[in-house]
C-alpha cells in the first residue's frame, strides 16, 4: 500500500488557489509508517514562517520497504491481477487532490531527491 499525507495550506478554503509540490523522498524514507517521507523537504515547507512565504499544498508519499519508485507495482483489481506502476498512481494521487482541492493547476510541482529523482 502507498501511504500519503497531504498538507493543506492555511486559507485553503477561501477563494485563493495555491500550488501543489509534489515530494518524493530517497530510500532512507521507505517503509510503512507514514512518517520517515516527512522528513526534508515537505517539513521544511510545512514550517509557518515558510507557508506565510509561500503557501501551498505538500503531497508526500510514501514507497513501501524493499521497493523504489521505479519497480514499486499495487496490485489494483478483484482479481489480483492487474497492477499499476508508482507512476501511474502518483498521477493518480495528484488528480484527485487537483479535483478535491483549490489547487493552481498551473502550479505544480514534482520534486524529488536521491531515489526520489530517479
Amino acid at each position: 500500500m502507498l501511504r500519503i499525507r497531504l498538507f493543506t495550506p492555511e486559507g485553503s478554503a477561501s477563494q485563493s488557489t495555491f500550488p501543489l509540490v509534489v515530494c518524493l523522498h530517497g530510500a532512507g524514507e521507505c517503509g510503512s509508517d507514514n512518517v520517515q517521507q516527512l522528513n526534508w523537504l515537505p517539513s521544511v515547507l510545512a514550517e509557518t514562517r515558510r507557508q506565510r512565504d509561500f503557501s501551498c499544498y505538500i503531497l508526500a508519499p510514501q514507497c513501501p520497504a524493499n521497493s523504489d519508485w521505479t519497480r514499486y507495482r499495487k496490485r489494483c483489481s478483484a482479481d489480483n491481477q492487474t497492477t499499476i506502476a508508482a507512476n501511474d498512481l502518483l498521477m493518480c494521487l495528484i488528480q484527485d487532490v487537483l479535483k478535491f482541492s483549490n489547487v493552481d493547476r498551473r502550479r505544480v510541482y514534482l520534486v524529488g531527491f536521491s531515489m526520489g529523482s530517479y
